[in-house]
C-alpha cells in the first residue's frame, strides 16, 4: 500500500492526471495547512479550483517520489456512495520521466 507524507493510504493511479492530489484529511494528518489555489480541468472540461500542499512525498513499494505541488481535493465526492475510502490520486507529475506511448512508465 502506498505511503504519503509518512501515512499509509489508498490511492488511485490516474494515467491521464497531470497532478497528484491528496484528501483534506490526509493533508491535515501530514501537518500541511493547504494554501493558495491551483486551477485544473477534468477530462469533461469541468473546472476545479483547489488548495495545495507542496513537496508531498509518495512511497510506492521501495520507490520514493515527490510531488512538487499536490492538490488538496476530496476524491470521494466523485465516486459512488459506499465506495471504499480513497485518500488521494497519484498523477504523472511524480514520475521522474514523463510517460508517453513510446516511453511507458517504469514498473517498480
Amino acid at each position: 500500500m502506498p505511503w504519503c507524507g509518512g501515512h499509509e493510504g489508498t490511492f488511485l493511479f490516474d494515467t491521464g492526471g497531470g497532478i497528484t492530489a491528496i484528501s483534506p484529511a490526509l493533508a491535515k494528518a501530514m501537518g500541511c495547512e493547504p494554501w493558495g489555489n491551483i486551477t485544473g480541468f477534468r477530462m469533461r472540461g469541468d473546472r476545479l479550483d483547489l488548495a495545495r500542499c507542496d513537496k508531498v512525498s509518495v512511497e510506492i513499494g521501495k520507490a520514493a517520489y515527490e510531488a512538487p505541488t499536490a492538490a488538496v481535493f476530496d476524491i470521494m465526492t466523485l465516486v459512488p456512495k459506499g465506495s471504499p475510502q480513497i485518500d488521494g490520486v497519484v498523477g504523472l507529475d511524480i514520475l521522474p520521466i514523463r510517460p508517453s506511448p513510446s516511453n511507458p512508465p517504469p514498473i517498480a
